[in-house]
């Protein structure tokens, strides 16, 4: 019987080294293809008609892309910082275009995120250059809104003279961060909206003036709370909507 199965078992382990001789050739052929297609891939890329667009317009097509309804969020998995992930070229145009960085949108995170929050809002303040600035602000739900926001607040202050649309939530421990300001340090200031970063601090701002409202720019208040504010500083000349929480009051 072992005699008759000596043939077969030859055969057997002829085919079985042939075929991984063959898969070997096979597994080689398509490790050339894949590093072919890449090569041609890339070059193609080259060829792309977007390659070929004025470095202009590529930046009026990303700051087209931004958010229509609300400001830009510190996310990766949308413009500009989605823009950057794209190829080096695109990055270094969505680097060097500092309207993509003029609006944004965070979200106050509890103290053991809150250096890398602030690092993140330094790096998006320093892109924007000298472009007028669109700031929303607002607290997550999982963050203790009783602990000192100051550091934060005291950037945004720094760079009030390019306020143009702002929202802040504004707990009484730190609304001294501006109390500071002047209708002169924010020259460009059209809307700003403050409310208490949860219900039980209904008294946004406390005893802290904020003589900054007082600029001829402001057209556009929103408030929710009890508004101690000093109303009186506020250009009531040229100011045009004023809200309490969801009703318009003017």
């Amino acid at each position: 019987m072992c005699s008759f199965l000596e043939g077969p078992l030859k055969d057997l382990t002829s085919v079985t080294e042939e075929i991984s001789r063959l898969q070997s050739m096979i597994d080689d052929a398509i490790n050339r293809r894949e590093k072919l297609q890449h090569f041609i891939d890339a070059h193609l890329a080259l060829l792309s008609p977007a390659r070929r667009l004025h470095e202009d317009i590529v930046r009026e097509v990303f700051t087209a892309t931004l958010p229509s309804t609300r400001n830009a969020t510190i996310s990766s998995d949308e413009a500009p910082l989605l823009l950057c992930r794209v190829c080096k070229s695109w990055r270094a145009v969505a680097l060097s275009t500092p309207q993509l960085w003029a609006s944004f949108h965070i979200v106050v995170t509890p103290p053991p995120n809150f250096e890398r929050l602030m690092t993140l809002v330094e790096t998006w303040l320093t892109r924007s250059g000298s472009v007028p600035l669109d700031i929303s602000m607002v607290y997550s739900m999982a963050s203790d809104w009783n602990w000192d926001v100051s550091p934060l607040l005291e950037t945004f202050a720094s760079v009030s003279h390019r306020w143009k649309n702002v929202h802040l939530t504004l707990p009484n421990t730190a609304a001294h961060a501006l109390g500071g300001l002047t209708s002169n340090d924010v020259p460009q200031l059209r809307s700003i909206g403050l409310c208490p970063p949860s219900q039980d601090e209904q008294n946004i701002i406390g005893d802290w003036p904020l003589d900054f409202l007082a600029t001829k720019t402001l057209r556009r208040v929103t408030f929710t709370g009890t508004c101690s504010f000093a109303f009186s500083a506020i250009s009531w000349g040229t100011l045009t909507c004023l809200e309490s929480s969801n009703n318009a009051l003017w």
